[in-house]
Formats: C-alpha cells, structure tokens, sequence
C-alpha cells in the first residue's frame, strides 16, 4: 500500500513569512521554498526537518531561498549527511555567495539547476517496510514573455516523459559545487538575466508538478480462492504485486485477482510573479496536460492579487477539468491576515514577561492584536481574562488542555470516516476569505465553477489515501486558539509566589495587572531613544528566542540595527505590525553588522532589498526633494575587496567546506590585530584615492548604508551582481577603528561623520577590533542628547570592551554560556555570564544587558545573582538582594529599553522571572516515575 501522502502550507505568506509548502510521504517530506525563519516555525511544529530529504525553489532570491543557510546548519548539526537542492537559475551562484556562512566539512550538499531542457520528471522511492512506492516530480520552467529564445510553448518542454534516476544519466546541465580556487581567487560568476527594458529584474522561475504513488485495485479475495489461493501468505503476496504458485501447481498473477492500479492524485505548485509570464503558463504543454487530467487534486498559486484579477488568469483556473481539484491561493497578497500570530512559545513567554512589567516587556504587534484583528470589538485585556473571576485548580486547567490537544486527533478520525472538511476554519477566517474571493472573483467561494481556497499555515490537502481526501484546517486552527494564552494568565494571576515576590516591588501594583498595553508603539513624545531587542539567541533561532538583532529608535531621526540574524525582518514585522515595520524601515539609516557569523548577518540581504522597495515606493507617493537643498551624494563605485591579512580567497567543495587561513587570528585580538589589518589595508592602489570613504550616503535614495567587516561586501556584491539587485553603501568598519583614526590626524571621517551626525544625530560612532574567531568590530555610538550606547558583538572578555564600555549609559555584551561550559567558551571564543559580569564590574557602565544566549536558555534565565557573587571582590560594595552592585538586565527578544530611563525596575524584575522561568522548566520535564 502507497504510504500516507499530503501537502502541508509552512509559510502562507503572513508575518513576514514566505510561501512555502512541504509534501509529506510517509517518512520522507519535500519542502518547496524555505524563506527567512522558515526554520524555526518547522521546528516548533515538530514537521521533522530530518526528513527532508530535498529541497525545490520556485524563484531563486533571498525571499524564496533567506532561510536556507539556517536549515541547512540545522539538518547537519542534527547527523543529516546530504541533501539535495532543485531550483531554476541563478541557484548555483546563490549556493556559491552562501558559502561564507557554511562550514559543515561532512555534510553533502547536491545542486540542481534546473535551467536545461527537455524537463524531466525526477523519481523518488518513499516506500516503506519492502513496499513500492515512488513520489514524481516534475519542474516546469517559465521564463518571462519577452525573454529570448522560444515563445515559451512547445520549445520550452520536450515530450521525453522519462522518470530519471540521475539527472547526470539524462544529459541535463549538472554542476556540483565542487569548484576550488587559490588563495586571493574569485569565482567568476555569471551576469543577470537579462530584464524586460527597465530596472524590473524578471528572472526565470519554476513550477513543480508532484504526482503521488500509484494505487493498486482491490483484491478480489472471492477471485482468488475461486482460482485455488488459500488465506495466507499467498495472498499477500499477490497485494504486493507478485504471482504466486497454489498448492495444486497453478499459476495465479496479480491481475488476475486484483482491480486495475489506479494513478495517483496529482499536487501542482504554480507561481506567477508578473503577467510576463502569463503567455508561457497558458501555453506550456505540461500545464496543459495537468489541466486536462482528471487526477489533479489540488493547485497551489504563489501569484499576487494583480495577476489573479486578470481575465487571462481566471479563464486558466477555469480550464482545469478534474471535478475535485481545488486551488488554493499562497501569496501574501492574497493572506487574510498578514499580522497573524505563528510562534505560540515566544508569545505565551512575552505573555509573562509583560505581566511582570509591561513598560519594558510590550507585547508583540501579532499577539497585541490579535483580539482586534478578528472582532474590533475587542480588547487584549478582556480577551486574556478569564471567563470565571477566580482562576481554575491545576487539574481543571491539565483537563482543559488535554481537551484541546484531542482536537486534531478528533478531526482526523473524522477524515477517516470520509468526511472532506473534517474541521473547517474559524468563522471569522472564513468571513475574510468570502470577502477576498468576492473582490477577486466576484463570487464568495469560487471562479465561476471552479473551488478557490485561501491557504493558511499548517492547512493540509490530504492526497493519499482516498478516504482522507481533501482540505484540513485543523493544525492551522489551532495556531491562533486564543485559549492557550488564557491559559498562561490563569497560571499567573495564581502564583502566588510570583505575585508576592511582583508586589514586594511595586507596591502600589493594582491586584490582576493587565497583561497587554493597548497602546500602539508610536515614536516617544519626549523624545528619547528606545532600545528593542529584536533577536537574542545564540547560533540559530529556537522556539522562544530569534537570532542577534537590535534596533536602535531614534526619535525624529530614524533608527540603526546593530547585526542583523536570520529573521530580522520577521522580527520587526512582529513586534511593530507589517505597517509598523514598513515604516521604520522606511527610515532605517544603517545596518551595522559586528562580524560574518550567519546569526548575526544573514538578515541584512532581505532588509537591503525590503528598504530599497519601501523608500522607491515612498519616492513614488511624494514630491522629489529640491535638489538644491540635499547634500551631494557621489556613491563610488563598489570595489571588490582582499583580506587585507590573509589575501581574500575560498575553496568551494560539494562537501560544503570553506577554507580560508585566518587561523592565526583566533590567538590574538584587540590592537595588534588592528595594526596588521591596517599595515595591509594601506596598501593599497594610490588610483583608488586617499580616502577610504569617498561618498556620502543620501538620505533621500533607495539604498542603505551598512557598516561591517570587509569580507560582508564580496558577498554583497555577488548577490547584487547574479542573484538580485539591491542597493546599499558599504563601508568597512576597520575604517572606524581608533587605528584608522589615529594615522588620520585623530578625526573621524569627514563624509561619514557627517552622515552619522545629519541622519541619527550621532556626535561619535567608533569601533576597535573584539576576541573571536573573527575579527568583530564592537560599536561605540556617541549622541547629542548625552546618551552613550556599546555593543559587543561576540566576544571573549577582554582589555577592548572594558576600554569602551567605560562609564557607557548602556553596556550590551553577549553572555553565551553558563560557568559549567567555560571550555566550551573559550574554545568557541565566547564570553560566559560571569566573564561578561566582569567586564561590566570593570567599566561600570549605568546598565549592562546581557544578550547572545546558548539554546539550553530556551526556557530558563541565568543566574546572575551567583554570578555576581562569584565576581565579588573585597574592593566591590557587598552584595544584597535589595542593591545589587551591577545594574543587569538579561535580554529578552522584544525588550524595550530606553536609553535615558531608569533601568531599576526591569533590573528587580530579573530575579522573580529566573525564578519564574526555572519552575516552568521544572514542571515542563517528562515525568519519569513508574505508574502504580
């Protein structure tokens, strides 16, 4: 029997998420796109990422592929060895500007680029326990119409109808990433696609049609006991599909007891980016096919609303003629609710975080709305309050929650028994829908005779077996049950312990706080800059906690991001809202990316190419500035760059393994290191000029400016020349250091200081060179109206830090491990809580955060109090629960500080949400005692 098959929606488009779909057949899942924090969400929902065993894009660039590094990392540290990619051009060039992030010498990592023709389908066996089974997938190739070569009908697909085992057997266009280049090489990477005559790049994507096993017929058990088979062995033979030998000496083969094997349902995955492409997706015979054949059962559209609301469109829908297929709508243009919440654990924490104190812990944007967004009746506060006065025993609420994880195992025996809509969507989702069909379609639930569907996360088409068949809401309800939120603050209004402990220091805190502000999070009337915490984790994202990002809000100015994980977007979109985010982003003056770590960079490609669309749109909507009034901006052009120490060279293999000899920095940092980073760096052409930054940044063009090491800008420019194009100014941070400074005459530079000055009104931004395995370039930012904020970045304590954070009003250092991994810290060059702790007793910053936790933080909070202990001195004050000597704060993601506020209360917080925290993790640990 063909296993279970079904097709799963990841991302629908909402919170910043891309679209993206897994297929799953028994135990083998095939995931389609895999944006930006897709990662996380899979992982959350337990989707089994060891399983993938491929990956499908239909569009290679950073929105479609931004997760991908993420994934990949997370595959390989768990034991997976290979993987294999499929995806249009320019997909090895975006493989090869990966490689920067990716050091996983045993893991293998096989690439397709599928831009060869004829296409072919590919088979992969997903059989299990000795059965046949084989999952096809065929990549249909669009290119825009006015693309050279073919008018995109029979040319762009050959009739070979071959199922191929090796795509290197099949003669089509194969390269592995296995290139090598010497030291100070540079791959030569192929130029973009042409575009279609304007600045609008229009590259080649690709739809996949997914056909499931074959079913075969019944067998006759009649047939076959009247043809002398007995009950037993034989027959199950003959439902594998083998002849057996009865015990008179007869011959019986399978079709002679057996009904005809019947094909599988067929899964289609169409994206149409522009009606440039609309010609070609009406005309290629392969569409055509599918659109004739009577097994199609579900098509998936990533196409947005424009393209939808063409005639030519709607009349393609039309010509599908199978009686069952149901198309479902994946763009998120097309998503009911682009705020809606995702991460269930990072919110049910910030729910706890916030009862404790709201100003410093505000709820996120998709959580804080969520009431609203559904019935704008509502309020967050009514909404989290329980429906009884007091809150329920333990047992009431362990009964409540059971109750609600039978659900799911409800609808499915409901699918079981052949019901198609086992569990619908909420009645307000479907009021949404209704609404978005009618705009598009003129009719509430389809186009004109044909099934239309909003797709939704975690929704699932069942394609296999026949009695599951169809649409499932049932996980994707579940996502957004405001119940479980009640839930955590019924817990909270009865710890009693928790609420002494909250009383003892606010006094005059009201009995019931409530748990949400109702106020939107606007820019501060008084003026002073706010420091949110947009990702805190260390390496990759978990549940509760995303990768290092910081926003910066400077009020009448705009803001900066101090390192950008994976993710970062994702991150604004939930803390501000799409509209929120869109707007800071708008005015998003730099991007300062401490070293080449991926948790600390790979964001900053996707915020490049979100700004330059925000502020294009922005010069659109309003009247261009008088260019007589706007400072000169001259961008120089982008110059390829060398390790100024080690000569800038990789070596790709298909092993994923980068070498690059920098091995004699990971002994020695701080000034030496600037000195030989310096000596090389002059060395450079005199043609090139004097000045290392030649250009002053606009405030007025699309690009944005972005601070980082030297090695960021290859990358950069490689993605911007074959990939995608984007917009930014790079400068490299060495050029901030108080080397570069000093050879200078002691003044910043003259252009950038006074970008820094008219942009953020920054009287100073310096950096010097930290202890890691790379070179990182902690910050300095000095302003105007006193405030003096440092950032670590990664790194083991030392002399550096303690230098800049002297007397600083805010110290963020990252604190990535407990004492009991101090080996581990110094082996990955880290700081753990109480080396981190030193280095703040030693600069006597106002405040000091720590941030960069390990995973094992997950669900606990160091213990600082014992830290402070162990880092007491006879010369230190003593150390009481009520005055502590440091002011620490242990960051949390969505944390809001500001920079010129009292940071006493969130500091006296710390200690009742460790103890918080710990019971949590205590009570959360699988019960190991032997049932009586």
């Amino acid at each position: 029997m063909p296993p279970e098959v079904y097709v799963q929606v990841v991302g629908a488009g909402t919170a910043g998420i891309t679209p993206s779909v897994m297929v799953v057949a028994g135990r083998h899942r095939f995931l389609f796109n895999c944006g930006e924090q897709s990662q996380r969400f899979i992982t959350e929902n337990k989707l089994r990422t060891q399983n993938v065993d491929a990956l499908f894009f239909t569009q290679v660039d950073w929105h479609h592929l931004g997760g991908l590094s993420d994934f990949l990392m997370t595959v390989a540290d768990n034991g997976k060895s290979e993987i294999a990619l499929y995806g249009p051009a320019p997909l090895y060039c975006y493989v090869l500007s990966m490689q920067m992030f990716l050091y996983r010498p045993s893991f293998t990592l096989d690439v397709h680029q599928l831009d060869a023709q004829p296409a072919r389908r590919l088979g992969f066996d997903v059989g299990e326990k000795g059965d046949e089974a084989r999952i096809c997938v065929r990549p249909i190739l669009l290119l825009p119409h006015a693309h050279e070569g073919g008018d995109g009908g029979e040319e762009e697909g050959g009739g070979d109808d071959e199922v191929v085992e090796d795509l290197d057997d099949a003669g089509c266009l194969r390269k592995r990433i296995a290139l090598a280049f010497d030291v100070g090489g540079r791959p030569e990477l192929r130029p973009l696609l042409p575009t279609d005559g304007g600045d609008h790049y229009l590259p080649p994507v690709m739809c996949y049609a997914v056909e499931a096993p074959e079913v075969r017929g019944k067998f006759d058990v009649q047939k076959a006991k009247a043809l002398g088979v007995p009950p037993g062995p034989l027959c199950g033979k003959l439902t594998k599909g083998e002849s057996v030998v009865t015990p008179d000496g007869g011959v019986v083969h399978p079709s002679d007891c057996m009904g005809a094997t019947v094909p599988g349902p067929v899964f289609l995955l169409v994206t149409c980016p522009s009606p440039a492409y609309l010609p070609r997706l009406r005309s290629n015979q392969f569409i055509r096919a599918y659109a004739a054949n009577p097994d199609m059962a579900c098509v998936v559209h990533i196409t947005p609303r424009h393209v939808l609301q063409l005639p030519e469109y709607k009349a393609w829908m039309d010509s599908f003629v199978s009686q069952r297929v149901t198309h479902v709508l994946l763009d998120e243009s097309t998503a009911l609710d682009v705020d809606r919440t995702l991460f269930k654990a990072s919110n049910a924490h910030s729910v706890k975080l916030n009862y404790a104190l709201p100003a410093a812990f505000p709820l996120p944007y998709d959580i804080r709305s969520l009431p609203h967004r559904l019935d704008p009746s509502l309020s967050l506060s009514s909404a989290l309050s329980s429906s009884s006065s007091t809150a329920p025993e333990p047992k009431a609420r362990a009964a409540a929650a059971t109750k609600g994880k039978g659900k799911e195992k409800a609808a499915r025996k409901a699918h079981a028994a052949g019901s198609q809509a086992a569990v619908g969507r909420p009645e307000g989702a479907t009021q949404a829908e209704a609404r978005l069909l009618s705009d598009l379609f003129g009719s509430a639930s389809s186009n004109g005779a044909t099934k239309v569907v909003v797709g939704d996360n975690l929704m699932k088409f069942s394609l296999l077996p026949p009695a599951h068949f169809g649409l499932d809401w049932a996980q994707s309800v579940e996502l957004s049950d405001e119940a479980g939120y009640r839930r955590v603050m019924d817990d909270l209004r009865a710890d009693a312990r928790l609420n002494a402990a909250l009383g003892r220091i606010f006094p005059d805190r009201p009995q019931g706080l409530a748990a949400a502000q109702e106020s939107e999070e606007g820019e501060a009337a008084d003026g002073e800059a706010r420091v949110v915490f947009l990702g805190t984790v260390a390496s990759a994202s978990n549940p509760v906690r995303s990768e290092s990002c910081i926003y910066v809000d400077v009020p009448n100015y705009g803001g900066i991001l101090l390192d950008a994980g994976g993710g970062a977007y994702q991150q604004m979109v939930r803390y501000y809202g799409h509209a929120g985010a869109s707007e800071r982003l708008a005015k998003l003056r730099c991007i300062w990316v401490t070293h080449k770590h991926a948790d600390h960079c790979a964001g900053v490609v996707n915020l490049i190419r979100i700004v330059n669309q925000l502020k294009r749109q922005r010069q659109r909507s309003q009247p261009q500035p008088d260019p007589d009034r706007q400072p000169a901006a001259t961008a120089a052009p982008l110059r390829r760059w060398e390790c100024p120490v080690c000569g800038f060279g990789f070596r790709y293999r298909k092993s994923m393994e980068m070498h690059l000899p920098i091995h004699h920095m990971a002994s020695v940092a701080g000034s030496s290191v600037e000195d030989e980073l310096y000596a090389k760096a002059t060395q450079r052409d005199p043609a090139e000029g004097d000045d290392p930054v030649d250009f002053l940044p606009s405030l007025s063009s699309p690009s944005v400016l972005v601070v980082a090491p030297f090695w960021i800008e290859p990358w950069l420019e490689d993605y911007n020349e074959t990939v995608q194009r984007i917009e930014y100014d790079f400068v490299d941070a060495l050029y901030l250091t108080r080397t570069w400074r000093q050879a200078d005459g002691g003044e910043q530079l003259p252009l950038l200081a006074r970008y820094f000055r008219e942009a953020l009104g920054f009287t100073e931004v310096y950096s010097a060179i930290v202890e890691h395995s790379y070179p990182t370039f902690a910050v300095v930012m000095e302003h105007e109206r006193g405030w003096r904020l440092v950032y670590s970045g990664d790194t083991r304590p030392c002399a550096q830090m303690v230098e800049l954070a002297r007397g600083a009003t805010l110290l963020i250092h990252e604190a990535t491990f407990d004492e009991d991994m101090q080996e581990k810290a110094i082996g990955d060059r880290h700081s753990t809580v109480r080396e981190a702790l030193s280095v703040a007793r030693d600069a006597q910053p106002k405040c000091t955060v720590l941030t960069h936790f390990s995973g094992r933080f997950e669900k606990t909070l160091p213990d600082v109090w014992e830290a402070q202990r162990a880092i007491a001195t006879t010369a230190a004050p003593a150390l009481t629960e009520e005055e502590p000597p440091l002011m620490v704060v242990l960051a949390q993601d969505f944390m809001t500080l500001r920079l010129e506020g009292d940071q006493r209360d969130v500091v006296a917080v710390m200690q009742p949400l460790q103890q918080l925290f710990a019971a949590d993790a205590e009570a959360s640990k699988p019960d190991t005692t032997t049932p009586h």
